[in-house]
């Protein structure tokens, strides 16, 4: 082939083998470089996943109060907790609600958005309880920017550990709210809020007897992973004894306390620019290729717990007028409670595996179309398989990361 090359007005015609040739570098340069950049990766990993604490803690949080505060007892489930809530409450709270039905053992209603907000935060305030939980965790949080469909939370119903830093608020009926619809403005054009999705998750999350615990920690400084930043809302090193910025996440199925049923990190990162203190959260998700082992350094869906209602029962502006104009007309839906009288027995005797079955037949009874896939599965022969065909691991995961387990959903 022949290059032109401009000289003066005109064109001169030049042998393609007395033009410049164009090279990055030189085969070894380029070599070297590649070495230094695997070297540089090698080191990496194994740094972060082999030298550093993992990001990702191994061992449950819960599994130290077994024997210290629970007698042995391997769960911590709303009924184990005292004191108890008052049944009259849970009554008035039912009656409070519209739209009642029930599906597969559970009943449920709704309310608008506002409405719901203020009664939830009453249906979980129990005596004695609601006053040992730290003030900043008190009050009903807006789960602002979470892709998946859920909208309200509350943490003050459950059993705060003071030694432990640790909190463990069970799955419990009016501790979480889901939304009835797709609000106009909801995350990632509401990719996950399907007709299945806001049918199947009000009952996944109550039916495994999902709850959670929240340990305190020192908020981790400067490590090996710089991209994904764990931690990076409170500055690195904030955290000890009295103060609470930084807490590690953990769910328990089945309210089991020594096992961590998050594959990966997730955080609790206060916001110290937001006011009133306490009253914004980064909830942070956090997980890796498998290259990187425990090392969760890359954010995967983190979003914003905002309080709109305070410790003592007042709306927290604008962001309570915020919430309310995010729903919209979209209402809240809410679990009441449990309504199979077999399935009451089995869990509050915590035969889980009989709890199961109960559960499995009621669901496949009343399901038309068995999203879980469940209802045609050979006979369940213990509670893991169980766990494992309700795919409770991939509904967590689709939460952070919009996992690929869930593109078998409509």
């Amino acid at each position: 082939r022949e290059a032109e090359m401009i000289s003066g007005t005109g064109y001169q015609k030049v042998d393609s083998a007395d033009a410049p040739k164009a090279r990055c570098c030189s085969r070894q340069v380029c070599g070297a470089i590649a070495a230094v950049v695997v070297a540089l990766c090698v080191a990496f990993v194994f740094d972060c996943h082999i030298l550093r604490e993992p990001w990702v803690q191994v061992e449950s949080s819960g599994k130290p109060l077994i024997d210290k505060y629970l007698g042995g007892r391997q769960t911590l489930n709303y009924w184990n907790l005292q004191p108890q809530r008052p049944n009259s409450m849970l009554l008035d709270c039912e009656a409070a609600l519209e739209d009642n039905r029930t599906f597969a053992g559970f009943a449920y209603g709704s309310l608008p958005a506002a409405r719901a907000a203020r009664l939830m935060y009453n249906c979980t305030r129990v005596p004695g309880l609601f006053e040992q939980v730290p003030e900043v965790l008190r009050g009903v949080f807006w789960m602002k920017g979470n892709g998946f469909p859920e909208e309200l939370a509350v943490m003050h119903m459950g059993q705060w550990f003071p030694a432990e830093r640790t909190l463990v608020f069970p799955q419990a009926p009016f501790m979480w709210a889901w939304p009835d619809g797709v609000p106009a403005d909801a995350p990632f054009h509401g990719k996950l809020y399907t007709p299945a999705m806001l049918d199947l998750v009000p009952w996944v999350m109550p039916a495994s007897g999902m709850g959670f615990s929240l340990k305190f920690v020192i908020a981790p400084v400067a490590r090996a992973c710089h991209f994904g930043l764990p931690g990076h809302e409170c500055p690195g090193g904030t955290g000890a004894r009295p103060e609470l910025t930084y807490a590690v996440l953990q769910a328990h199925q089945a309210g089991t306390m020594a096992n961590n049923s998050l594959l990966d990190l997730y955080t609790l990162e206060l916001d110290a620019s937001a006011s009133p203190p306490g009253s914004k959260w980064l909830r942070g998700i956090y997980g890796g290729p498998p290259l990187l082992g425990r090392c969760k350094c890359v954010s995967i869906g983190s979003y914003d717990l905002t309080k709109i209602i305070d410790g003592d029962g007042e709306p927290i502006e604008p962001q309570f007028s915020e919430f309310v104009e995010y729903m919209g007309d979209t209402r809240i839906v809410f679990n009441s409670g449990l309504k199979d009288q077999a399935l009451n027995e089995s869990l509050e005797a915590e035969d889980f595996t009989k709890a199961s079955f109960r559960l499995k037949e009621l669901y496949c009874t009343e399901t038309e179309t068995d999203v879980l896939g469940i209802c045609g599965s050979p006979k369940i022969v213990n509670q893991r398989e169980v766990e494992e065909m309700l795919v409770i691991e991939a509904l967590l995961g689709a939460q952070g990361a919009l996992h690929s387990d869930m593109r078998r959903l409509p």
